[in-house]
């Protein structure tokens, strides 16, 4: 089984890996065995993504020291935020809802 497709790759990453023993199946009109074995074959994409995903996972939501150093400047009275930083954010949020 190939897994390439980017949206089946979440599933297969939540699966645990069991090292379990093939199934044996025994054929009652021969009295032979038989063994079931299935081969998975992850893609270097999936593989890349999974590596993508450790590495998000890896990174803290908040960034501590930069909130820290914003609470000190806004205590300090020196933050400032541009009011055209402000409009342009704004304007740019709208058009990606909007497109």
């Amino acid at each position: 089984m190939k897994i390439s497709d980017p949206q089946n790759i979440k599933k297969v990453t939540h699966l645990k890996v069991k090292e379990t023993p093939p199934k044996i199946k025994r054929d009652e009109s021969d009295g032979k065995t038989s063994t079931s074995v299935v081969d998975v074959e992850i893609s270097e994409r999936a593989k890349r993504i999974q590596g993508i995903l450790d590495v998000v996972k890896a990174t803290p939501d908040i960034r501590t020291e930069k909130v820290e150093n914003l609470k000190k400047e806004i205590q300090e009275g020196r933050y400032n935020v541009s009011s055209d930083k402000i409009a342009q954010k704004i304007l740019e949020e709208i058009l990606s809802l909007v497109f």
